[in-house]
């Protein structure tokens, strides 16, 4: 059984990654429809959205700590 965080991360990044597939069928890098690598920036930019709505303070103090 997945915990709260992994829980809410898992949910966070089937909903963005499956948002931007829906929103750009076409992949951005060679232009096809159906593409690998356009599955693959999907996934990659969903997990990154995801990373920052699941836990979002703790992602905040440390680009701030970063930046100090």
């Amino acid at each position: 059984m997945l915990g709260g965080f992994a829980a809410r991360l898992l949910g966070w990044w089937a909903g963005a990654s499956g948002m931007f597939a829906m929103l750009n069928s076409t992949c951005p890098f060679c232009g096809k429809p159906g593409c690998v690598a356009g599955a693959g920036a999907s996934g990659l930019l969903g997990a990154l959205v995801a990373l920052g709505a699941a836990d979002w303070k703790k992602l905040r103090q440390a680009l701030r700590r970063k930046r100090d």
